[in-house]
């Protein structure tokens, strides 16, 4: 009897022993909690949903069920930008997906992205996902949400503010740059950094704007470009106390100030020996090149001038010679000036000119490439017309594209990468495209997007007027007028009133995820009582 009772106990203290630990972690686990009754998920297409004023945007929801229910969902979105709607549907008993439809009205306000609220509710629960829907204008129409209905103009001093140049930053904000008036008779760079809608930037100079002086004299800026670090590097022409002109260099941190680590308090000059002055600017990881034109030799007028600087602002020796390098292009005494550079790999190609479209490849040496065109140079395109390049990018297929006119319109040259014309764009890669068909045209920017095709920026002169609008113009891959922008492939903005002439200066593409899109933006001149920096923003 004594033994039982034993035996008895110790089941007991060995069950109690195993329960206590089975509750404080032991190998084994109660069996998972089942799914309520109407539990389920939702996933999308995109959360992202651009919709087009006067049409409609789709995306597709899709329920996943849990546990045993196989009931009806119904999806509905609350929050839509003013001017869009949508009607609720349902995901059908047995059935894993639904479309819903969002519509916006031909006179809808452009939005910001807006974000929505997609809920979808059974009869035992809901679950909500967050959508981005953006209300936006067909392609080549101004972006409303930028600037004031699509433009924004910024006086600068208290006179003539001219830009020249701009540059996006990875954020999405926008650094324009050019001259303003600090007196009657000279000027000074003037640089001014744009939030990504157009609002002058308040983390930037003071209230959006910087003004350098070199010396007391005359400065334009007439390049700009951002660095890994968010410099802000900025290139043009600078008068000396003895009126020399020569190339002039600052560099702003990202919040505006003169960067102390580059040249003398942020600002490096360079002089060729005649009179210079430096038109585009691109930086690399390891140094800042600048180009433009010099006179040195009076055989051979303005030539291709090219510099290379350190990261600290000093001329870089194992370029060229001493840092520099001058390329007389065209024969005898012409005129050559560099006015816009890319890098085609670890290669920099310098494009412009005078009379033709002109263009040159250094090697990382600052030596002509002799394997582009002619030993390095491509000086003839459009033989016996006066033309001249303006702008040049490279495109993922590393050919160059080089935008311009030639005679009174605008003008776009491809190259392949050895700087053979590409016989697959306009004819015999060369395409010229008469935006204005009765006066005067001109691209002084180009871009090219994911797809191929190409975003000119420039300025149209009106019927036989001295009128001149900013003309943005979009091209097929090939080289053909985009019919699906603008108007036949042109969009053309006056953005001072009367008959004045307002120019585009140069163009970018400003990626926004958001959305997603990348929107077009020119700056040039608006031409009103005076003249002042002008911004406009496209939809693509």
């Amino acid at each position: 009897m004594q033994l039982k009772r034993s035996i008895s106990l110790a089941s007991v203290i060995l069950l109690t022993a195993t329960l206590v630990a089975c509750s404080s972690g032991g190998t084994s686990a109660p069996p998972p909690t089942p799914p309520a009754s109407g539990a389920f998920d939702l996933t999308v297409s995109t959360d992202k949903l651009p919709v087009i004023t006067g049409t409609s945007a789709t995306v597709t929801v899709n329920v996943a069920r849990q546990g045993s229910f196989n009931g009806p969902v119904s999806l509905s979105l609350a929050g839509l930008p003013s001017g869009a709607s949508s009607a609720p549907v349902t995901i059908a008993e047995g059935q894993s997906s639904a479309t819903l439809t969002v519509s916006a009205l031909g006179t809808a306000s452009h939005s910001q992205p807006t974000t929505v609220a997609l809920t979808g509710a059974s009869n035992s629960g809901t679950v909500t996902k967050n959508v981005t829907v953006t209300v936006r204008g067909p392609a080549g129409s101004l972006d409303t949400t930028f600037g004031a209905n699509g433009i924004a103009v910024t006086p600068i001093g208290i006179g003539e503010d001219v830009p020249y140049a701009m540059a996006v930053q990875d954020d999405g904000k926008l650094v324009v740059v050019g001259s303003t008036m600090n007196s009657t008779t000279s000027s000074d760079f003037a640089v001014v950094r744009y939030t990504r809608d157009g609002a002058l930037d308040s983390t930037f100079g003071q209230g959006g704007k910087v003004v350098v002086d070199f010396a007391g004299k005359s400065d334009i800026a007439r390049a700009v470009a951002i660095d890994a670090q968010g410099r802000v590097v900025v290139a043009g022409g600078v008068t000396s106390a003895a009126d020399k002109e020569r190339f002039g260099v600052v560099r702003l941190t990202a919040t505006g100030a003169r960067d102390g680590s580059f040249g003398q308090n942020g600002l490096a000059t360079l002089d060729f020996g005649g009179e210079s002055r430096a038109q585009a600017v691109l930086v690399t990881p390891s140094a800042i090149v600048v180009g433009g034109q010099a006179t040195v030799d009076t055989t051979t007028g303005v030539d291709f001038a090219v510099a290379r600087l350190t990261q600290t602002g000093a001329l870089d020796a194992s370029f060229g010679t001493g840092g520099k390098v001058t390329t007389a292009v065209a024969s005898g005494n012409g005129g050559d000036a560099v006015r816009a550079l890319a890098l085609q790999g670890t290669r920099i190609v310098a494009a412009g000119g005078d009379g033709d479209f002109k263009a040159v490849r250094y090697t990382t040496a600052g030596v002509l490439d002799a394997s582009f065109a002619a030993g390095g140079k491509l000086g003839t395109v459009f033989g016996g017309d006066i033309a001249t390049v303006n702008a040049v990018t490279v495109d993922a297929q590393g050919r160059l594209v080089l935008a311009g006119q030639r005679q009174n319109d605008t003008a776009i040259v491809r190259l392949n990468e050895n700087g053979a014309f590409d016989a697959s764009f306009g004819s015999g890669g060369k395409q010229v495209v008469p935006i204005s068909a009765a006066n005067w045209d001109a691209a002084t920017g180009v871009a090219v997007q994911s797809d191929g095709k190409l975003v000119l920026g420039g300025w149209a002169y009106e019927g036989g007027s001295s009128a001149g609008n900013f003309a943005v113009t979009r091209l097929t891959a090939s080289g053909q007028l985009d019919a699906s922008f603008g108007q036949g492939g042109t969009t053309v903005t006056s953005v001072a009133p009367g008959s004045k002439a307002d120019e585009v200066r140069a163009v970018v593409l400003q990626p926004d995820e958001r959305i997603p899109a990348t929107r077009v933006v020119a700056v040039g001149v608006r031409n009103d009582s005076n003249q002042d920096f002008a911004l406009t923003r496209y939809w693509p």
